[in-house]
């Protein structure tokens, strides 16, 4: 089974309100968050990169001026013999947007990897918060 990175709750669902108030929840991830090897943030401050100890890596992007935040992960590329049914599947996943909003599934591009992505408005975020989405979101991947 997939290890379960999350210490509370279940669902991907926080809030935000500036770059300053993401970073500072971002400072604590590493002490709220299971298997977190290293958290990269790049020179602008509105991107980082989360890197489990399994390999993981989750990509973090906020744009203030939008108030969105997105989340994505690369889960793989599949063999060229499933790729059909990959795509169906991810299809299917996507059409169950009732369920696993604000969650997608997409590929960089034809023959490339799948990507798991996840979007969400902002309005004034606690370290705890962000921990649990990030949790929630890597859980989700290690289900694929």
């Amino acid at each position: 089974p997939a290890p379960d990175r999350r210490r509370a709750g279940t669902y991907l669902e926080f809030n935000v309100n500036t770059l300053a108030q993401l970073q500072e929840s971002r400072a604590r991830l590493g002490e709220l968050l299971d298997g977190v090897e290293e958290i990269i943030e790049e020179a602008d401050g509105d991107e980082w990169t989360i890197e489990f100890t399994n390999g993981d890596m989750l990509e973090i992007e906020f744009d203030e001026a939008r108030q969105r935040i997105a989340f994505s992960m690369v889960l793989g590329t599949p063999p060229s013999e499933h790729r059909a049914h990959t795509c169906e599947m991810l299809l299917t996943f996507n059409l169950l947007w009732q369920e696993n909003l604000p969650v997608r599934m997409a590929v960089s591009a034809p023959g490339e990897e799948v990507v798991l992505v996840a979007e969400f408005e902002t309005v004034a975020v606690q370290a705890q918060d962000l921990n649990r989405c990030v949790a929630d979101f890597a859980a989700i991947a290690d289900q694929w």
